[in-house]
């Protein structure tokens, strides 16, 4: 009788402490649960932010190409302007020009003087580079503007480059932490398995 009696608390024993067990098992593999749980969810926000910044690369490079085409428009016609400009400033400079004064002023007593040309050629003379004296200085202010814009241009282009450089560190950044959030999710669900496993086997 003793011997059963023994036997029996042993087996009471026994049965407490695998509940004990089966408890903690059943703990273990909840917390790990969880654990995979929250990690894909931050696999997920990682994948969004990846996402994100891809489109935000995309779009930086589509604004560079557009500066770049707006650059070599505004090259174009800077070189353009640039060629006006010297005609106008052959014309105006040409020897024989009796109109203009040392300062660049349009003499009209000088030029009657010095022309031998009839009143009628002299006055057509004088309203010809006239009109070429104020485009001219159109010319001038809008190369002047063209040049600026160009500049502009070129700033925006480098800033954009800088910003394109950096966010392509960060995707990298971001694909790295990617790959490790999935390589611990993988470790959790082996570890988890493994403690099913067990838990089944209790």
């Amino acid at each position: 009788m003793n011997g059963l009696d023994a036997l029996r608390k042993k087996l009471k024993e026994m049965e407490e402490a695998y509940r004990d067990k089966k408890a903690v098992i059943s703990e273990r593999k909840q917390t790990l649960q969880e654990a995979v749980t929250s990690l894909e969810n931050a696999i997920s926000d990682t994948y969004d932010t990846i996402e994100r910044t891809e489109k935000s690369l995309h779009e930086k490079d589509q604004r560079i190409d557009e500066y770049q085409s707006l650059s070599i428009e505004l090259s174009g016609r800077i070189d353009k302007n640039r060629a006006t400009i010297l005609s106008y400033l052959a014309n105006i400079y040409s020897e024989g020009n009796v109109l203009f004064d040392g300062n660049n002023s349009l003499d009209v007593i000088q030029g009657m003087i010095l022309s031998s040309d009839s009143v009628d050629v002299l006055s057509q003379d004088i309203l010809y580079k006239s009109l070429v004296n104020v485009l001219g200085q159109k010319f001038v202010d809008e190369y002047k503007s063209l040049v600026r814009d160009y500049y502009r241009t070129a700033m925006k282009i480098r800033e954009e480059q800088a910003l394109l450089s950096e966010e392509k560190l960060l995707l990298e950044k971001q694909k790295e932490t990617l790959a490790a959030q999935r390589n611990q999710r993988q470790a959790l669900l082996d570890v988890t398995k493994g403690q099913e496993a067990l838990f089944d086997s209790y």
